[in-house]
């Protein structure tokens, strides 16, 4: 149950949806007219009660980046600016200068937490996509291919043809020229394979050595499966590598 939870609420951090965009508009906009009315009844602007403004405009930076987050502090900045006494029993008004240099410390904590959560955004991000896909030619995983099987499998029932191609002597030659080597080779070879098949159908790197794909059995040949000829195309085409 707690882990369900915490996994919806990673997603809606990496990619917010637009139902969580305008409830967080609202909520900002809420935060800063409360902030603001706050600050009046409570005094002025010289007393504690100010700081709340910071939740909205943390609040802009996490779900809209830093962007956001420095918009939302020049509205703060403006909306407890010059509209704001500094102390509402002796009528003091606040001066240029003190107002303006606070709205400049709205926009770097919004600047630097928008940042900050753009940043771990991306590595999230980027975590989900290493969990899937091999890092050095991009191509799915065996999680990531155990994945797309079982959706192929629940769209197309158990009509599913799977192949696995071994690409012969990898290891040997990863042993013998070194692993930098064999690297490019298989970068090369997992290009060509993904140029001979079909967008639509998933190819993966399952081992070191082996490359696997499925597609529907009962396609029609036109619209997305491919011939036996094209499956040897990567072993028909000599690969050149450059020292360097």
């Amino acid at each position: 149950m707690l882990s369900s939870i915490l996994k919806r609420l990673r997603d809606a951090f990496c990619s917010p949806p637009k139902a969580t965009k305008m409830l967080a508009v609202g909520i900002i906009l809420l935060g800063l007219l409360g902030s603001g009315w706050l600050v009046h009844v409570t005094g002025g602007a010289k007393f504690a009660t100010l700081h709340l403004v910071y939740l909205p405009i943390v609040l802009a930076a996490l779900v809209f980046g830093t962007g956001g987050g420095i918009v939302t502090g020049v509205v703060a900045g403006l909306l407890l600016g010059p509209y704001i006494l500094l102390d509402t029993a002796g009528a003091e008004a606040q001066q240029l200068g003190n107002w303006l240099l606070r709205m400049v410390f709205f926009c770097i904590v919004g600047g630097v937490v928008g940042i900050a959560a753009s940043t771990l955004r991306r590595q999230l991000k980027m975590l989900d996509w290493l969990n899937e896909h091999d890092a050095g030619t991009g191509l799915l995983n065996s999680t990531g291919f155990a994945r797309t099987q079982r959706q192929a499998i629940e769209r197309d029932g158990a009509q599913v043809l799977l192949i696995v191609v071994q690409i012969k002597n990898l290891l040997d030659i990863q042993n013998t020229f070194g692993a930098l080597f064999s690297e490019k080779l298989l970068k090369l070879i997992c290009e060509r394979g993904r140029e001979l098949v079909p967008a639509d159908v998933p190819i993966a790197l399952i081992q070191r050595d082996r490359l696997g794909d499925k597609t529907p059995a009962q396609r029609d040949r036109g619209a997305g499966s491919f011939s036996l000829p094209n499956r040897r195309g990567i072993g028909a085409r000599r690969f050149r590598l450059r020292r360097g």
